[in-house]
């Protein structure tokens, strides 16, 4: 599966020279982030291999813009602001009969 998942990212070499340079920045910190969760993708066993490369893109942005909420919700807080905390994004996500939630 490491193989293939190498294998994808190469393949998106044309699509990546043809983007702009920000939009190329974009576009290889979403491919990092694959890299980085190459052995989750394996686990996920699915048919394509983009589709659990495009799961760990979505992970890796979760996380960064958990991050990013923090960030705001402290910066908002250390100015005497009396603001309401973030909401937390919660993703509604349909679940199998029988699975815990």
């Amino acid at each position: 599966m490491t193989q293939q998942i190498l294998m994808e990212l190469q393949s998106w070499s044309q699509f990546r020279r043809a983007l702009r340079v920000e939009e190329r920045e974009v576009f290889d910190e979403l491919f990092r982030s694959v890299r980085m969760h190459v052995a989750e993708v394996s686990m996920a066993a699915r048919l394509l291999p983009f589709e659990a490369m495009l799961m760990s893109m979505l992970v890796s942005q979760g996380v960064r813009l958990r991050q990013l909420e923090q960030q705001i919700f402290k910066l908002e807080n250390r100015g005497g602001q009396a603001s309401e905390a973030l909401p937390q994004i919660v993703l509604a996500l349909p679940h199998s009969p029988g699975q815990v939630s």
